[in-house]
């Protein structure tokens, strides 16, 4: 397995983070932005970013894609609930709300936030919505699906752990907390320690 990772990206750390999790070895390729629009990489990823990633059965792109095949391929790592279960399709919901909800707005005010400064009201609204609701649903619990670790905390926690830096909404008290306690968790440790 091959990870294709470019300096001062967050995604690919997702993926990183999941083959962390699971404990298997891997190959991690350190791209720059002009070796990723090369011919060679583009049939990896088509758009020529970051993560790209090649497995046995051959190339993915897209983060949550990666982690979640990977989760589903390694099930001994416990990253994913059983097929057909409510909390296999919490997993989904709470990965697709993190990439559909709380990503897109915040990439967008990152974007447009001294371009176009009236855009980002708006979408400092939406953002904080969808905090909120993460916020919520947290509580005081440990994970956001049952009593471990799954794709769901890796995406989530990656995704609203950029929100600070691009100003893109409040974190609450259980966000923040959960954030914190991801981020000690030794195979995120690993997986920044190799992009270093």
């Amino acid at each position: 397995m091959n990870v294709y990772h470019r300096a001062g990206t967050g995604r690919p750390i997702r993926v990183l983070w999941t083959l962390e999790e699971i404990g298997v070895p891997y190959e991690l390729t350190v791209l720059t932005a002009e070796e990723m629009q090369q011919e060679d990489y583009l049939r990896i990823q088509p758009l020529g970013r970051a993560p790209g990633f090649v497995g046995d059965d051959g190339p993915l792109f897209e983060s949550s894609a990666i982690c979640l095949h990977l989760a589903e391929a390694y099930p001994d790592a416990g990253l994913l609930p059983a097929a057909g279960t409510y909390e296999r399709a919490q997993v989904y919901q709470w990965v697709f709300f993190a990439m559909t909800e709380i990503e897109p707005p915040m990439l967008e005010i990152w974007h447009h936030r001294e371009a176009a400064p009236q855009i980002v009201d708006g979408l400092l609204e939406r953002a904080q919505a969808a905090v909120d609701v993460l916020e919520s649903a947290i509580g005081g619990r440990e994970f956001l699906v049952g009593d471990r670790l799954s794709v769901a905390d890796i995406i989530a926690a990656r995704v609203a752990g950029f929100i600070p830096a691009v100003g893109a909404g409040e974190l609450g008290p259980n966000v923040q907390a959960y954030i914190e306690r991801h981020a000690q968790r030794p195979a995120i440790q690993r997986a920044l320690a190799k992009v270093a």
